[in-house]
């Protein structure tokens, strides 16, 4: 994204205007994209050697995807009372964000919240093979170099199912 300031200035205008409702009435995926987006932009400004400004924005992602998994968790707890019928098909909660949110918190050098988070996500989607790619990469952070290989080897087995390539 070589616009991503503005990009993200865009997303703001969105986030203003959901800022002030209670979280049972807000989006979460305004605050996703916009964890998303704070990332491409510390990641940016981390390449470039600005470790303060990549540092700021790893924290405006973590606020974002935060605030996304409490509104999304108030949404459901709303709409799918524990025991509903409801409650056992749909899905538990946002993978993508707590994907996401790990990713931040390894950014941030946090691996053990970076690890809650992803396991989180395991947990949500479990065939999702960028979990297990994200996984691998809290566990070489954590100096945990053999599980770090397992969940390589899962993500590959997973990525191999789901192209039809495991006979």
């Amino acid at each position: 994204h070589a616009n991503i300031d503005e990009v993200i200035e865009e997303q703001e205008k969105s986030l203003a205007l959901l800022d002030p409702l209670p979280a049972a009435l807000s989006r979460p995926d305004a605050y996703r994209l916009a964890g998303y987006y704070y990332l491409v932009k510390g990641d940016q400004a981390r390449e470039r050697g600005l470790v303060p400004k990549a540092l700021a924005a790893y924290q405006e992602a973590l606020q974002a995807l935060v605030r996304c998994v409490l509104i999304d968790q108030i949404a459901r707890d709303r709409f799918q009372p524990r025991g509903s019928p409801a409650a056992s098909v749909l899905r538990d909660g946002d993978s993508q964000a707590y994907l996401l949110l790990s990713v931040t918190y390894l950014r941030l050098s946090d691996p053990d919240k970076a690890y809650e988070a992803v396991s989180k996500a395991r947990a949500l989607d479990p065939l999702n093979p960028q979990v297990y790619g994200q996984l691998s990469d809290v566990f070489l952070l954590q100096r945990r170099k053999e599980e770090a290989e397992v969940a390589l080897m899962e993500a590959d087995a997973i990525t191999s199912l789901q192209e039809g390539k495991w006979q």
